[in-house]
């Protein structure tokens, strides 16, 4: 007769213990790390997106202001169209901003100086070389005077993922294994299918446009070729600085931004002397008309918040997937084409333009890939990790038996 009382009290208590419970559990701390890292690389990418973005339409914005009349005077000034003495001025302001932010924020600066090794070797001349090449003519200097078909265009604009997982091998020497050229191969996979899905989705006749000199045959391949490898050296010199010379990343920035800037002025100098630009009058359409000035600032800053997520990306992961993922861009630009579309028509988008359907599907099949890139790149480090445990541990209790059976301790 006493059980009775003494089981309902068990499952009274049993209930009250329940109900103090959290309705949600608590993930394992590894889980939650993983998920932590995978919504901050997430958010990094979406912020190089924007940035990206909102610095090539500034670009299209400035280089295309036709010819104004100013409300006060009535003056006429001419489009702007120096992009050397640009690339200078966002250089300068560059360097600045990230040297006063390195002098305000670090307190311990003891040795950073010292990754720069004087003689500049090979990593600093590459690292500042890269940014001042990649950067102007990323923004100014191609206009090709040829057509190339929508397929080699993306997959010449994967060429890059290749690159970067070779240059990482050679500078940083990590060993190639199985697993990276299966990361590259799916990758590669993506960025094609981001890049032609765009293509065809948005229904591009032309897919470039430039500010600089129309290239054709060879000189047209061979500065495409910088286009895309340079941006990607950029990326490895930069993680190879994080990584064997242990240098702060606002420092990297500043002495890449300062050099270039030091680099780029005889360059600037020489132009203005054999009048290809007008440095002066470039200054003067700066400073005087507030519309290209404000253009001017925004664009330092976009370009400064863009390299500053570029080496915050590189820092979580890799230089390997700070230019992979940089194909995700062609996600922005459809998301936003698809938005607008979808607030303006009354109709869903598979019954007006079925053939953007079809290709809004297929990009969304190239997300899937970069996921499966992600997923390849990860599982066999985990699955090692897991064999190196149980391999520790049979190597252990061997040990153990082999002792038990010597009697030694």
């Amino acid at each position: 007769m006493s059980s009775v009382p003494f089981v309902s009290n068990n499952a009274e208590a049993s209930r009250q213990e329940n109900e103090r419970q959290p309705l949600l559990k608590s993930l394992p701390q590894s889980t939650a790390g993983s998920l932590c890292t995978a919504f901050v690389v997430f958010g990094l990418v979406i912020a190089w997106c924007i940035n990206d973005f909102w610095q090539r339409a500034l670009n299209s914005d400035l280089f295309n202001i036709a010819t104004m009349r100013a409300t006060a005077n009535g003056t006429i000034f001419h489009a702007f169209s120096y992009p050397l003495t640009l690339a200078f001025v966002e250089f300068a302001f560059t360097g600045l901003l990230f040297a006063i932010i390195y002098a305000a924020v670090v307190q311990d600066r003891s040795g950073q100086i010292a990754a720069f090794t004087f003689p500049p070797d090979r990593y600093w001349v590459t690292l500042v070389g890269s940014h001042v090449c990649g950067t102007f003519w990323l923004q100014s200097l191609i206009m090709p005077a040829q057509t190339m078909s929508l397929g080699l265009f993306a997959v010449s604009r994967a060429a890059d993922i290749p690159m970067v997982t070779v240059m990482r091998s050679k500078v940083i020497g990590f060993p190639l294994e199985k697993r990276h050229f299966q990361t590259s191969l799916l990758a590669c996979a993506a960025a094609c299918t981001l890049f032609y899905s765009y293509a065809q989705l948005a229904g591009c006749v032309c897919i470039w446009s430039g500010n600089g000199v129309a290239l054709t045959g060879l000189a047209f391949w061979i500065v495409y070729f910088l286009i895309l490898a340079l941006p990607a050296a950029n990326a490895v010199c930069q993680e190879a600085m994080l990584v064997q010379r242990e240098a702060h990343p606002l420092i990297i920035l500043a002495v890449q931004n300062l050099f270039a800037c030091l680099v780029l002025f005889p360059v600037v100098v020489l132009v203005h002397l054999v009048g290809w630009e007008d440095v002066g009058e470039a200054f003067t359409m700066i400073f005087a008309q507030k519309q290209i000035l404000m253009i001017v600032v925004w664009l330092c800053v976009a370009m400064a918040a863009t390299e500053a997520v570029c080496i915050m990306l590189i820092s979580v992961t890799n230089s390997f997937w700070a230019v992979a993922l940089r194909a995700l861009r062609v996600v922005l630009w459809a998301g936003q084409m698809l938005m607008l579309y979808s607030l303006c028509s009354p109709l869903p988008l598979s019954i007006t333009c079925p053939h953007s359907s079809l290709w809004a599907l297929i990009l969304t099949s190239g997300i899937f890939l970069a996921a499966a890139a992600v997923y390849a790149d990860t599982r066999p480090q985990e699955q090692n990790n897991i064999l190196a445990v149980s391999k520790g541990s049979l190597s252990s209790a061997s040990r153990g038996d082999a002792s038990k059976a010597t009697g030694a301790p």
